[in-house]
């Protein structure tokens, strides 16, 4: 009997592989590209096997069964692309570190997202770095250019990751802006305070990781602890 897809619920092909010495089987979908094994609690991605499928995808394709994967494995929590900004500015390598300042002067921002002709984030420099790298060394901030002054690489992440995710990503990375990125270009950016827009039920998990980052994760942390104290 075929086993169902469990994401389009069409039949699958079961196949057998070794594995630690042990022959199991997995039953491949060939219309999502995802190999399931069976484990205690149901069917699960089997991931070596599923990217051994996909290597002769297009990047739009890889692009859609890492899509499919990750809302799978997310079990319905919110992706960045639900509480992303889209209105992202930007600046390119070449320009000045004056064009840089009047920029996020104009913008009333602290950051820009440093982009090649692409649109594929390279970099990011911060109200911070013009601070410590231009104005305090005494440097003609016409003569430097930002890509003498931008940190790079930039952390990124596609828009299809789940919120949880995100901000553990940002824990790791101690950082408390995200650019988002689609098929890897940018389309959106995410700071520590958007994760605020997520419903109540995921709060508790995003401030536990966010804590650190945001004096308002922090409170919210503190809140929760005293109101659960209160309940004893």
């Amino acid at each position: 009997m075929s086993v169902s897809c469990p994401i389009c619920g069409e039949g699958t092909e079961t196949i057998s592989i070794f594995e630690s010495g042990i022959r199991k089987p997995l039953h491949v979908c060939n219309r999502c590209i995802i190999a399931w094994e069976e484990k205690e609690n149901g069917l699960g991605i089997h991931l070596l096997q599923t990217y051994a499928m996909a290597k002769d995808l297009d990047d739009d394709a890889y692009y859609e069964l890492l899509k499919r994967i990750s809302d799978y494995e997310s079990r319905g929590v919110p992706k960045l692309c639900d509480i992303m900004s889209r209105d992202v500015v930007t600046i390119s390598r070449d320009k000045s570190a004056h064009e840089a300042a009047k920029l996020m002067a104009d913008r009333r921002i602290s950051c820009l997202i440093v982009v090649d002709r692409d649109g594929k984030p390279e970099g990011i420099i911060t109200s911070g770095d013009l601070v410590e790298k231009v104005s305090v060394p005494k440097r003609d901030p016409d003569k430097v250019k930002v890509e003498e002054i931008m940190s790079s690489p930039v952390i990124t992440a596609e828009d299809y990751t789940n919120i949880i995710k995100a901000s553990k990503i940002m824990r790791e990375k101690r950082i408390k802006k995200l650019p988002v990125t689609e098929k890897g270009r940018l389309v959106g950016i995410v700071t520590v305070t958007d994760f605020a827009k997520a419903s109540p039920e995921y709060l508790e998990k995003i401030a536990s990781n966010l804590a650190e980052l945001s004096d308002t994760f922090r409170f919210f942390i503190k809140k929760e602890r005293e109101e659960n104290s209160g309940r004893r």
